[in-house]
């Protein structure tokens, strides 16, 4: 492997990387890492490498792929009935 975005896991070359700011950036490889870094220097003081910036894309996608869906309903049992509340607000 040599460490292309491909390589990865990230489709079509486009990575995504969400800072633990809550700052986010999509895009080629070039541009991910230039946007991160600029946003590393002018608002964390900090100039992360390029193999830093591919890293933290990579976690992120990682950390994506195991998230599950919030809006999904729980899963049950093949056959189990739904759970439904006796009342609305929860008591």
């Amino acid at each position: 492997m040599d460490g292309s975005a491909s390589d990865r896991g990230q489709a079509g070359g486009e990575l995504r990387l969400r800072c633990a700011c809550g700052w986010e950036t999509a895009g080629g490889e070039e541009a991910v890492v230039a946007a991160t870094q600029e946003h590393g220097r002018r608002l964390h003081n900090m100039l992360p490498s390029r193999e830093e910036v591919l890293a933290m894309a990579a976690a992120t996608a990682d950390a994506e792929a195991v998230r599950p869906d919030p809006l999904a309903p729980p899963t049950a049992a093949p056959g189990t009935p739904p759970e439904v509340p006796d009342r609305l607000d929860g008591r």
